[in-house]
């Protein structure tokens, strides 16, 4: 029977699993030792196990020195700083970083008013302000455009219609390398404001509700988006253009 205790006091190290401790000095074929489908391992399955850390151990040291391949010797002992080490972050791991800010960043206010104006500045400053147009028409436009005397149709229809015209050549200009995700969602947001101000005209002049809106149900099939939200707002201009064309089909 191995002594525990007097092997914990030679080596200056208390094993936490005595069962480990007594497959690491069992030799491979003895009674005791790990069994397996392919017969008594003893010890193998460890030292597999120590194969690959002292491996791993030598090139996290070896590499960073810069020292040729063949200078690759390593000694156990120079390595116990280093599973130490690994040991702590092991016992201690350090706390998963939540929230990611740079100190200077500005909290962003997007009022239910009008929509921010639409940059001309820096790349970046652009950008910024077509994230942020985007947004306000995601969760503004229809309740501005119902906004009641607030807001005449007049004025909606003035606004809609110089912003589709702005937003477009702004968006497209900035989004030109872009992948298909910034196309789609640029897309998506002319589209929008378009169903706002086809509403609008269409409760203006009642005859257009009667007149394909030239614009086919199939527009935004291209598309392709990955948030559930930018799916919904699909499914809904989608279900006006159709709204649109069963009207012109039952006029006809």
């Amino acid at each position: 029977m191995v002594d525990q205790a007097k092997i914990e006091s030679i080596l200056g190290y208390n094993f936490a699993s005595g069962n480990l401790l007594m497959e690491a000095l069992e030799a491979p074929g003895r009674a005791y030792t790990h069994e397996t489908e392919s017969g008594i391992d003893g010890n193998k399955r460890l030292a597999m196990v120590g194969d690959a850390l002292l491996t791993l151990i030598h090139f996290d040291m070896w590499y960073p020195s810069d020292q040729s391949r063949d200078n690759t010797y390593l000694r156990l002992q120079n390595a116990s700083s280093w599973i130490e080490e690994r040991i702590k972050v092991y016992r201690g791991p350090i706390k998963a970083i939540t929230e990611v800010k740079d100190p200077q960043e500005k909290h962003r206010y997007i009022t239910s008013g009008l929509p921010p104006g639409l940059s001309k500045g820096t790349k970046i400053e652009a950008a910024v302000s077509l994230i942020d147009f985007k947004t306000w028409i995601e969760q503004n436009l229809k309740n501005w455009c119902s906004g009641g005397p607030l807001n005449s149709r007049a004025d909606i229809i003035n606004f809609l219609s110089a912003n589709i015209e702005q937003y477009h050549m702004e968006a497209s200009r900035t989004y030109v390398n872009h992948n298909i995700f910034d196309t789609s969602r640029m897309v998506l947001t002319i589209m929008e404001m378009w169903v706002q101000l086809d509403k609008v005209m269409c409760v203006e002049q009642p005859l257009l509700l009667h007149y394909s809106p030239k614009l086919p149900s199939s527009l935004l099939e291209p598309a392709l988006f990955i948030q559930k939200d930018d799916m919904r707002r699909l499914l809904k201009v989608e279900v006006y253009l159709c709204y649109h064309h069963s009207a012109v089909k039952e006029s006809k």
